[in-house]
């Protein structure tokens, strides 16, 4: 059985378009985990409205720590609460994943709006972890699938990394089993960072983010505060 697990605050907007895609899904063997962060709107009444177990959130690499002590399946798919699948999306993946005797992937995305700019963006981002992928495997939160062995062997996402758990995690993993990037289908996922925080500003942090990571190590420290403000923590619809 496949356990998607879906960390989440404040997501009564993206949340039922994401577990509605999910629903339509011609592969019908997963159980959908939500780790809700102290969420103060209707999303954990949407996610027992579509029947997901709800666990106990916090930042993104606590949450889906969580959500994969929850898990009950041998291979975890983490996916973010802003994402949204084609129907065949979970078989098509799965299917590669199998296919090429894969034990952690990442998909690569593309952005859930009409934008040049975002379009653009996630084609270099795309490329580069694709080039990377056999000597520095890099991988987009919101679309990682792996093996629950592999998952346990090398520890999980570490909650106390605030930034690029992700990376960190996947560089971990593949020291334990083969990681590849997948083709079969792109996960479309939200460019509402973006959209709150404007492409620069965005592009700024991330950047930052990276070197501070490539000079002293992965980030302990949330230093750019993710629910700090109450403005942050809003959705910007599309």
């Amino acid at each position: 059985m496949l356990s998607i697990i879906i960390p989440a605050r404040n997501e009564e907007h993206y949340l039922p378009k994401l577990l509605e895609s999910l629903r339509r899904q011609t592969f019908k063997d997963f159980e959908v985990i939500v780790a809700d962060c102290h969420s103060q709107d209707k999303t954990k009444e949407i996610a027992r409205k579509f029947g997901c177990k709800i666990t106990k959130g916090g930042l993104p690499a606590e949450g889906r720590a969580n959500g994969a002590k929850a898990a009950r399946g041998d291979r975890f798919f983490f996916i973010d609460a802003d994402c949204e699948l084609g129907n065949d999306f979970l078989e098509k993946t799965i299917h590669e994943f199998n296919r090429r005797t894969l034990d952690v992937a990442a998909c690569l995305i593309v952005p859930l709006e009409k934008s040049v700019a975002g379009s653009s963006l996630f084609f270099l981002y795309n490329a580069w972890v694709i080039i990377v992928q056999r000597i520095a495997p890099h991988a987009a939160g919101c679309a990682i699938l792996c093996k629950r062995q592999v998952y346990d062997s090398c520890g999980g996402f570490r909650p106390s990394i605030k930034m690029y758990e992700e990376h960190d995690f996947v560089m971990r993993a593949r020291k334990h089993g083969k990681f590849r990037v997948l083709y079969s289908r792109r996960m479309r996922t939200s460019l509402r960072r973006f959209k709150r925080d404007g492409f620069f500003l965005t592009l700024s942090r991330l950047f930052l983010s990276w070197f501070l990571r490539l000079v002293s190590g992965e980030l302990h420290k949330d230093i750019f505060g993710y629910f700090k403000k109450d403005k942050r923590q809003k959705m910007v619809k599309s």
